[in-house]
């Protein structure tokens, strides 16, 4: 039970986000109704991520790889439940990053998904204030093998640029911009509230 809390924990949100300054262009083949809105997001791990893994529970086995760390817990002193194991194999412990750019009224005026999977992508023109990148790959990574349970996990930053084009008059209304990580299944559920 202490090692699906601790999982539980981790999974919920490891990432540490930082926003920068977002940038406006003006598109001249419009003469001047359109811009690029260019917004800088860095995603690494929370730090100290990897050092409370490792104190939290007697691992059985931990490698360094450059910056990547796993740590292997042996499931005979972690007996591990159908259920984790089943959470695991169907993905539920990968979250997606969706960056929203709110209006005034605190509205979603764009969704920006980062994922790699085909279903997204093919959905992203689909939507005008929806949009599908991929640039942000996991940083921690579960997997179950038969007699031991892997946490993966990469200290290094993601450094993503997000390019949106939108209508000059609609930049002048927006107020935040906001990255929530989401859980790969409930997705559909999340964007069907958020839009």
């Amino acid at each position: 039970m202490i090692l699906e809390e601790i999982l539980e924990t981790i999974a919920a949100n490891p990432y540490s986000v930082n926003i920068g300054a977002p940038r406006v262009e003006v598109d001249p083949e419009s003469k001047g109704k359109t811009v690029m809105l260019t917004l800088p997001v860095k995603y690494s791990l929370k730090e100290n991520l990897i050092s409370d893994m490792l104190r939290s529970l007697p691992y059985s086995g931990v490698r360094h790889d450059g910056t990547l760390t796993s740590i292997e817990f042996a499931r005979n002193k972690f007996p591990i439940s159908g259920n984790l194991m089943n959470r695991i194999n169907m993905g539920e412990f990968r979250i997606i990053p969706v960056v929203m750019l709110l209006d005034q009224t605190g509205g979603v005026h764009t969704t920006i998904l980062d994922s790699s999977d085909p279903y997204w992508q093919k959905k992203s023109g689909s939507r005008d204030r929806t949009r599908t990148e991929h640039i942000f790959s996991p940083l921690v990574a579960f997997t179950v093998s038969g007699w031991s349970l892997q946490v993966t996990m990469e200290a290094v930053d993601i450094e993503a640029e997000y390019i949106v084009e939108m209508a000059r008059s609609d930049v002048a209304q927006l107020s935040e911009v906001v990255v929530e990580f989401v859980p790969e299944p409930e997705l559909r559920k999340f964007l069907a509230t958020t839009l």
